[in-house]
């Protein structure tokens, strides 16, 4: 997380700003949480929120890890962590799988999962059913066995079967500004069909905190600084 930081305060500091700053009106985006108070910011500022903004949203569609990259339709798939497949009985396989679908890669052209005969040397990727799949039925990814938080880290939200599932045990809480509580009626139905405690949300207080960068190591010894206890 610290490299990517990195990288990304050099490129807008000395890339992306120094190109755009004389037109940085017709790229900030206003509607954004972290950019309500634009008047109290300055321009650098609330660029720099709305870059962040749009390389979260290319980062969390990406696939890899050594060089990610965006595949054109499958990143329009959604995916879950491959823990939701086992069943409440620890060990037993679910009847019917949360993942439907597959990504394989290799070359043109593909004939039945994942074979394919290579017949010119075409690098191609393709997805394919896993499973018997539905009419209307959304089609679900892996994304490896990935915990509640790097769910979280990753893409920005956290699958509700992932939060209720028997093996899965998390001693974090998350918490989300009030503030940053989309008020558009269709973001706000989305987020209560999928059960989001928005209320709640709005009603606590979030403490908030610098965190140290050896912090995390002194939480997994139960020598974390008292604010964070609390």
């Amino acid at each position: 997380f610290e490299d990517y930081h990195t990288i990304m305060r050099h490129v807008f500091d000395n890339v992306l700003f120094p190109l755009l700053r004389g037109d940085a009106d017709n790229f900030i985006d206003s509607s954004l949480p972290s950019n309500k108070n634009s008047e109290n910011m300055t321009e650098k500022e609330a660029l720099r929120n709305t870059f962040i903004y749009a390389y979260s949203l290319s980062w969390s569609r990406s696939h890899g890890s050594t060089h990610p990259h965006l595949i054109p339709v499958v990143e329009l798939l959604n995916g879950n962590s491959e823990i939701v497949n086992q069943h409440a009985k620890k060990g037993k396989l679910v009847d019917k799988p949360i993942i439907n679908v597959k990504i394989v890669t290799g070359k043109w052209p593909f004939h039945r999962g994942g074979m394919y005969t290579n017949e010119c040397n075409l690098s191609c990727s393709a997805v394919y059913a896993t499973r018997d799949i539905e009419e209307g039925e959304e089609l679900i990814i892996s994304y490896g066995e990935l915990s509640p938080l790097q769910f979280m880290v990753k893409y920005g939200v956290i699958p509700n079967e992932l939060l209720t599932h028997h093996d899965i045990k998390s001693d974090v809480s998350m918490w989300c500004i009030p503030s940053f509580i989309p008020d558009h009626p269709k973001r706000v139905a989305c987020l209560r069909k999928s059960d989001y405690p928005l209320e709640e949300l709005k009603s606590n207080e979030a403490i908030l905190c610098e965190l140290e960068k050896d912090c995390l190591e002194k939480y997994e010894l139960g020598e974390e600084p008292d604010d964070i206890k609390r």
